[in-house]
């Protein structure tokens, strides 16, 4: 059995990943991961759930950033943060934009 069928089967996708990662000088009997009675073994803490609503508008042509920001009482700044937009002047007909509910507050 390969490495990373061992992993999978293991650890799943990320075993996947650590096998892939650590192919070069890895055997498969030495695990990648800490075993469960392994005394390095550290508690996962569990991160609050934000919940993100909002929906997603379409670019037709003749829009700009500032005319969706407006129709949806928005502001330039927040859509172009909440879409990683590093050019706020520049958008692409047929573009999918995610539009925040309450002005992504």
């Amino acid at each position: 059995m390969k490495l990373f069928q061992i992993l999978n089967s293991k650890y799943g996708m990320f075993g996947t990943f650590c096998a892939v990662v650590c192919l070069a000088g890895c055997t498969a009997s030495q695990p990648l991961m800490p075993q469960p009675s392994s005394r390095f073994q550290t508690p996962i803490q569990p991160r609050p759930i934000t919940k993100s609503i909002g929906f997603y508008h379409t670019v037709q042509k003749g829009e700009t950033l500032s005319s969706i920001a407006r129709k949806y009482k928005s502001t330039v700044g927040i859509l172009a943060e909440k879409n990683r937009l590093p050019d706020t002047e520049h958008l692409d007909i047929g573009q999918m934009l995610y539009i925040p509910h309450n002005n992504g507050q």
